[in-house]
């Protein structure tokens, strides 16, 4: 999955810190996972940030849709 999301941000990499880029687990409960996803910028812009943020979210969403599509379910 991070190296997903790594992949999908190759258009950021030139803002990005190379070898930056963590995703962890931050907690899990019965019907949630909270994952956080960090990158070192390599200067503040933060218009940039929410493009890249948002760009990161919807590509979570993707991959947990269609990775429940594929196990059947549905969201």
């Amino acid at each position: 999955m991070e190296a997903n999301l790594i992949h999908s941000l190759a258009d950021f990499h030139n803002f990005i810190e190379k070898d930056s880029f963590y995703l962890r687990i931050a907690e899990i409960k019965k019907d949630m996972l909270l994952l956080k996803f960090q990158y070192t910028m390599r200067e503040v812009n933060r218009d940039l940030e929410r493009e890249i943020r948002r760009k990161t979210v919807l590509r979570l969403v993707n991959l947990n849709a269609n990775q429940l599509e594929e196990l059947g379910g549905t969201f």
